[in-house]
C-alpha cells in the first residue's frame, strides 16, 4: 500500500536552467561572451562540489568570480544565481491535493543558496514531512545514501513510496531499490502514472 510520495525539485516542482545564470554574468566579465560560456562548461564541477557540500557558498562564489573574471557586487552575483527557477503551478496544486492522503517527501540535488532562497520560500514547503538535500547529505543522486535518508526520515520502506523525478537514471535507480518510481515528462503523464498506481487526484 502506498503511504508516501517523494518529489524531486528541479524540472518537477520548478523548471530551471543554470545557463540563465551564466548569461546574466556576461556584462560583468572581462572575458568575451564565447569565453565565459566556455568557462561555464568547465565550471560545472564547481556546481557539483557546491551541491555535495564540499565547498561553501562563499567558496563557490569566489571561485566562479575568479574563473570568469567578474567585477560585480556579491549581492548581484547571488541574485543572478538564485533567480533561475520557474515554478510549476500544476505540480504545486498536485502536492496540495495529495497532502491530506499521503506523507510527502522532497529529495533533491541542490545547494544552500537554492534551498534557502527558492525551495524553502515555497508556500507549499511546510507540506513536506521529510526533506533530503544533497548538500546536507554530502552526496548526489543517484547515490543510494540519499534514497535511504529520505526513507528513514519518512519511516517507510521503498515499496511504500512513489518517487517522481525528471531524470530517467534516477528513476531507474529508485526502481532498483524497490520504489514505485515515475519518470516525469509532463503533468498529464504524471497524473496518468499515478492513476495506474491507484492514486486519483
Amino acid at each position: 500500500m502506498i503511504k508516501g510520495i517523494i518529489f524531486d525539485y528541479g524540472n518537477v516542482i520548478a523548471r530551471f536552467d543554470h545557463m540563465i545564470f551564466f548569461r546574466r554574468l556576461l556584462p560583468y566579465s572581462a572575458l568575451r561572451s564565447d569565453g565565459i560560456l566556455a568557462e561555464a562548461g568547465r565550471a560545472s564541477n564547481l556546481i557539483i562540489d557546491y551541491e555535495t557540500g564540499r565547498i561553501t557558498s562563499d567558496e563557490f562564489s569566489s571561485q566562479v568570480v575568479a574563473r570568469l573574471k567578474l567585477s560585480m557586487p556579491m549581492h548581484k552575483f547571488k541574485e543572478s544565481f538564485v533567480r533561475i527557477f520557474e515554478r510549476n503551478p500544476a505540480t504545486l496544486q498536485l502536492i496540495r491535493r495529495l497532502k491530506p492522503h499521503f506523507k510527502l517527501g522532497l529529495l533533491s540535488n541542490t545547494n544552500q543558496w537554492h534551498f534557502e532562497t527558492e525551495m524553502q520560500t515555497l508556500e507549499e514547503f511546510p507540506l513536506f514531512d521529510a526533506v533530503t538535500l544533497s548538500f546536507e547529505v554530502g552526496a548526489m543522486k543517484p547515490a543510494e545514501l540519499l534514497y535511504r535518508d529520505i526513507l528513514v526520515k519518512m519511516n517507510m520502506q521503498p515499496d511504500d513510496c512513489v518517487y517522481i523525478d525528471d531524470i530517467a537514471e534516477y528513476v531507474d535507480f529508485a526502481t532498483a531499490l524497490g520504489f514505485k518510481a515515475i519518470h516525469y515528462t509532463s503533468h498529464a503523464e504524471l497524473v496518468d502514472s499515478l492513476k495506474r498506481l491507484g492514486i486519483f487526484v
